[in-house]
């Protein structure tokens, strides 16, 4: 069986390391675009890409409004033109496979009904006052959990549909669609994703702010897109100076079960060394700059072009204006000419 991983990475040098090389354990090549990132992730991409292992880093020159679907899909059938995988697995930067090898995700993929789409299940791993903040690496840093029943969340495109021209992923890689039609995924029995979606309140806040700039830049933006990214938002937004008073209504706005019950479950499946912890440096206000840097540039270029536009209906107007002109002269002197002395 020959898997593939495809996955959109901003702003993640604390954890882009640890995807790769963990992830590698259970899949034969990883495909990552990375989304305009204004830390050390292409840094450490490129690094990897050095030591040989199956990395591919594509650049697809779209950065600004998150479109995240319609790029994903486009980096799945990048992925499928260059070997015909039996599944595209499309993974987020802070997302790990858990489970004990690879021989355990084969196994419940081929059991799949043919040509069905699979569903993993995920395990939201939550910071908490007690977590040992002298440990760097995440992964095992972070050990409480939503204590949530599993659940189809993120889904596995099976061959016939990743190569497929009108099949499209959506957006947060939680459905796939064909010929406009939702595909209904099926739930793998064990398969797990663990998901690291808050590593330190920072980061957080740079996520929430920098989103809400993108998604709001969006045409079709509306007032349910990214909610919980918007309420973290408008949580902040309320702060009466640049600190953050408190952390865990900041969390509670972003990830509202977080306030529900959890449970210690370390991610003890982690896999991989890493070699680059010195470049895992999070950098919030160069985030939340570069959102908005692009939403200027945006703006700019909108603007430029409607200059051009200007200009070009001028240029293509002033023989019409010219001869107007002439015209409206010549009829002033005639009627000057009748006038009576």
């Amino acid at each position: 069986m020959r898997l593939a991983t495809v996955t959109l990475a901003r702003d993640e040098a604390d954890i882009i390391e640890r995807f790769v090389r963990h992830n590698l354990h259970f899949v034969d090549r990883l495909y990552v675009v990375d989304d305009g990132s204004t830390d050390a992730t292409p840094d450490i991409l490129r690094l990897l890409a050095a030591e040989g292992v199956p990395l591919v880093v594509v650049s697809d020159g779209v950065h600004g409004a998150y479109h995240q679907g319609v790029r994903t899909t486009a980096l799945m059938h990048r992925a499928m033109a260059d070997e015909v995988f039996d599944f595209i697995l499309p993974l987020d930067a802070d997302e790990f496979i858990a489970l004990p090898d690879r021989a355990a995700l084969e196994a419940e993929l081929s059991a799949l009904p043919a040509g069905a789409v699979g569903a993993f299940s995920m395990t939201h791993y939550i910071p908490q006052p007690q977590d040992d903040l002298t440990e760097t690496d995440p992964l095992a840093r972070l050990t409480y959990v939503l204590d949530i029943p599993r659940q189809v969340n993120k889904v596995v495109v099976p061959r016939a549909l990743a190569a497929h021209p009108e099949t499209l992923i959506s957006d947060g890689n939680h459905g796939v669609s064909h010929w406009h039609k939702d595909v209904a995924p099926v739930l793998l029995p064990k398969a797990d994703l663990a998901h690291f979606p808050v590593r330190s309140t920072d980061q957080l806040v740079a996520k929430c702010l920098a989103s809400y700039v993108r998604w709001r830049a969006r045409p079709d933006y509306q007032a349910t897109t990214a909610i919980r990214h918007m309420d973290g938002a408008r949580l902040l937004a309320a702060e009466p100076a640049l600190a953050v008073s408190d952390p865990a209504a900041l969390l509670a706005a972003y990830i509202p079960e977080s306030v529900g019950p959890l449970r210690r479950q370390p991610f003890t499946e982690r896999r991989g060394a890493l070699r680059y912890p010195h470049l895992a440096q999070a950098f919030p206000y160069r985030r939340i700059m570069s959102a908005l840097d692009t939403l200027v540039e945006t703006g700019r270029a909108g603007a430029r072009e409607l200059e051009v536009a200007r200009r070009t209906l001028e240029k293509r107007n002033a023989p019409f204006r010219e001869a107007l002109a002439a015209r409206l002269r010549k009829l002033k002197r005639s009627f000057m000419k009748r006038m009576p002395g």
